[in-house]
């Protein structure tokens, strides 16, 4: 049997996009992970290794990683309002730290 180009052999078949049952455990246990490693420290301060303290100590890779994780495009149907921030925000002044 042929098909044409294009054409599923199984088209009643998983669809297009749609992560296959490995795919899906092992982002469901990364996700279990992550979690765990975002808890913080009994005194409330974020552990060294969270993505948090990365961020803090490392903020220009911090907002290289987030901007490959926001998405480029933008779909919708219907009336929206979206506002956009870009760059990166700068402490307030008038704010110190509270030792």
């Amino acid at each position: 049997m042929t098909f044409k180009p294009g054409q599923s052999g199984n088209p009643a078949g998983r669809p297009k996009g749609v992560p296959n049952k490995v795919t899906r455990n092992v982002r469901a246990v990364f996700e279990q992970v992550f979690d765990k490693l975002q808890e913080t420290d009994p005194d409330g301060t974020p552990a060294p290794w969270s993505l948090e303290a990365t961020a803090i100590a490392n903020p220009l890779e911090f907002y290289k990683l987030a901007k490959t994780l926001i998405p480029q495009k933008l779909e919708h149907s219907g009336d929206m309002v979206v506002n956009v921030l870009t760059g990166v925000p700068k402490p307030d002044p008038d704010v110190s730290d509270i030792a």
